[in-house]
């Protein structure tokens, strides 16, 4: 009899442990966004040109465009969705801005690859982007276009120690010349690293702008599934048991405590040390087309280092102070002020754009004349 209990006991041990790791699975297992791209009155192919723009890079995944199709006239307007911009950490709108830049190129680049020609004009006093766009009928997709679009993604991994390639940081100049590099070798690394590392503990103990990024995480697949905009887990570069327990341990609470800031410094220190280098671009002036075409030009940049299996993590908080704007100049001495700071370099493994988008019909509306 006791021999039979015994063995009750460790069939009910067993399966308890086997539900346990069935759910530590279930819970790790990676998470695979679907964006619905239906658009009714719309042609499947420009559907599918308007999905591959939502890829563009935006701060905290905020999705921060807003866009009108008329399909009758080739049109699409661009704006800004004030009811997603960061109202903390960019006042002034200057990453909402540039990130409407950077959807404003995909959106080119994604056209151009399914063979249509585009008209970008921006409308400085509307504060808005009109592009026009007509069909070429010479050619086959460019699948190379679209595979770098799906490709690109900021990755926030430690970086290899390997330095950049001498032929890649000479076409690097070519790509813009509004571009600065600041390699490991340079005698301004130390203090540009050091200003960096002291603005984002400066950021990660604010308790507004933590409050603002808390808004913006996602703590389970669900709600990643819910709200299609964001930093999931897979976002932030977690995975596997990493994931399972970030979402065991952390929720909106938790990241709004001292131990939470304490080791997102500890976390992002890494990173920044382990960068081979770090590209910032200059600014070209504070109004809205200054800083759209900004954001054209990094979505450049940023399609040129991705195809180059060039990993890119952007490093916004050295930008969010006008003080540590003033140090950068006088560490690179320069007059211009930085408008992006991207930490570049090498991983183990490449990986890939989350694909983290809301349902085109959240944000596309389709008027007709």
């Amino acid at each position: 009899m006791k021999n039979h209990y015994l063995l009750l006991i460790a069939g009910i041990l067993i399966s308890a442990v086997c539900a346990f790791l069935a759910y530590i699975e279930f819970i790790a297992s990676e998470f695979t966004p679907k964006t619905s791209k239906n658009l009714k009155g719309v042609d499947d192919q420009i559907q599918k040109v308007l999905y591959y723009a939502s890829l563009a890079p935006s701060s905290h995944n905020a999705q921060m465009w807003k866009v009108k199709i008329n399909p009758s006239i080739n049109t699409i307007y661009i704006t800004l969705d004030d009811s997603r911009t960061l109202k903390v950490i960019d006042k002034e709108n200057r990453e909402s801005y540039i990130s409407i830049g950077c959807y404003v190129k995909a959106l080119e680049m994604a056209f151009k690859a399914f063979n249509y020609k585009t008209i970008t004009t921006i409308q400085e006093e509307s504060k808005q982007v009109l592009l026009t766009f007509l069909k070429d009928n010479t050619g086959d997709i460019n699948h190379a276009i679209l595979n770098s679009l799906t490709k690109r993604h900021s990755d926030k991994q430690i970086f290899t120690d390997r330095m950049l390639d001498k032929d890649l940081v000479t076409k690097l100049s070519a790509v813009s010349d509004n571009v600065i590099l600041v390699q490991k070798k340079d005698k301004s690394y130390n203090d540009l690293t050091t200003l960096i590392k002291d603005t984002v503990k400066r950021q990660s103990y604010d308790k507004m702008a933590v409050a603002e990024l808390a808004s913006y995480m996602r703590f389970s697949d669900d709600e990643s599934k819910e709200k299609q905009d964001g930093l999931n887990a897979e976002q932030l570069g977690l995975r596997g048991l990493k994931k399972f327990f970030y979402y065991l341990f952390v929720n909106s609470s938790t990241v709004l405590t001292e131990t939470f800031s304490k080791q997102t410094v500890s976390i992002i220190n890494k990173q920044i040390d382990s960068a081979p280098a770090f590209v910032l671009l200059e600014s070209y002036g504070d109004d809205f087309k200054s800083k759209v075409i900004h954001g054209m030009e990094l979505m450049e940049l940023w399609m040129f280092l991705t195809d180059n299996n060039v990993e890119v993590h952007p490093i916004s908080a050295p930008i969010e102070y006008k003080d540590s704007i003033n140090r950068i100049n006088k560490i690179l001495n320069k007059q211009t002020d930085t408008d992006m700071i991207l930490r570049v370099g090498y991983a183990e493994k490449y990986l890939q754009n989350h694909r983290l988008r809301r349902n085109l019909d959240k944000y596309i509306e389709v008027v007709k004349d």
